[in-house]
């Protein structure tokens, strides 16, 4: 049962969670070792875990514990990220290997508050409990990213928090 759960995981899901391990790490190697270890953890802690589903969110989401505890030890958040990352299948290529740059070119700490903003659909307090920061610092974080990332491809659609919804009455 649990060869079955771990089969299916990896078959529906691999995709997916490699381009999120890409996509906070800024690099294909790291983001794939980041995978393998949120996979690890994930089914020594969960051992009753049937859903693959379910396996897939808590896999995710160990993703991101890993990565902001690592980003957080390094002390290297002021730091850019050099790496150049490596493209994983894109349906574009030229402009996947320019976000791709352009994410690269952020510190570590930017690019997790943009991933988790734009990709998780995070509202601030959330990413700023995750990271462990204030709120006015992963606004920081997020319009210098955004700013530099706009620069790189283009303006950036705003993320709206709260819709106001006003009531009309019909006559």
């Amino acid at each position: 049962m649990r060869g079955d759960l771990i089969d299916e995981l990896l078959d529906a899901a691999t995709g997916r969670l490699a381009a999120y391990g890409f996509l906070l790490t800024g690099s294909q190697p790291a983001g794939e070792a980041l995978l393998q270890d949120a996979v690890a953890r994930v089914l020594v802690r969960h051992r009753m875990l049937s859903d693959p589903l379910d396996a897939e969110h808590r896999v995710r989401a160990a993703m991101r514990t890993i990565h902001l505890a690592r980003v957080r030890r390094a002390n290297s958040w002021w730091a850019p990220h050099a790496q150049d990352p490596v493209a994983l299948t894109p349906r574009n290529p030229e402009l996947h290997d320019q976000v791709g740059r352009a994410l690269a070119g952020l510190t570590p700490r930017e690019r997790a508050a943009v991933v988790l903003r734009h990709h998780d659909h995070m509202a601030i307090p959330e990413i700023a409990a995750a990271m462990r920061a204030s709120e006015a610092t992963v606004e920081g974080h997020l319009d210098h990213a955004e700013a530099s990332l706009a620069a790189t491809l283009g303006p950036i659609a705003p993320v709206v928090d709260r819709v106001e919804i006003f009531e009309t009455r019909r006559r």
